[in-house]
């Protein structure tokens, strides 16, 4: 499950819903940068964004589109779920641990444990305003990835560091 909290400064966390339609052992979380405009700032591109989480029993990814507009209202932000995106390159790709996004949110990069490989997928937006998540490659890397980071460079492109447990 998902526990989403209201952070105001000045007071105490505030729990404002909890959302139980992921898999177990979520262990993955990341907000997918603003395709449309990477250079906004996060804090102001926060009242509707995709994020994506990954499960350790999961071959599959789970993005969710998250709307903080009637959090003004005292209410909870609107979660929408969309149906699941396999990583059919794994086989059994299973343990997914961690995932990040290109700069401009249109590639993510997800560790995987079985196989040891690093899972490299279009995140763009189709016509539709659905993901396209097609696999683009699959990296073969050192026993045990967890974490993950996209590191951005400064004469542009990045680099994608992984943390290799084992």
């Amino acid at each position: 499950e998902m526990r989403v909290f209201d952070v105001a400064e000045g007071r105490a966390p505030l729990l404002k819903m909890v959302v139980d339609s992921f898999p177990e052992g979520v262990n993955g979380f990341a907000r997918q940068p603003r395709l449309d405009d990477p250079e906004t700032p996060e804090d102001e591109s926060l009242e509707t964004a995709w994020y994506w989480l990954v499960s350790r029993y999961s071959a599959r990814l789970y993005p969710f589109l998250m709307s903080a507009e009637s959090r003004h209202s005292g209410e909870g932000p609107a979660v929408s779920t969309v149906p699941s995106i396999a990583v059919s390159s794994n086989n059994p790709g299973s343990d997914n641990r961690s995932l990040a996004f290109s700069p401009d949110g249109s590639r993510a990069f997800v560790s995987n444990r079985e196989p040891a490989t690093v899972v490299v997928l279009d995140t763009t937006l189709r016509g539709d305003g659905s993901v396209d998540g097609t696999t683009l490659a699959t990296i073969d890397i050192g026993s045990g990835p967890s974490r993950l980071v996209v590191q951005p460079l400064a004469g542009g492109g990045y680099v994608v560091l992984v943390v290799c447990f084992d």
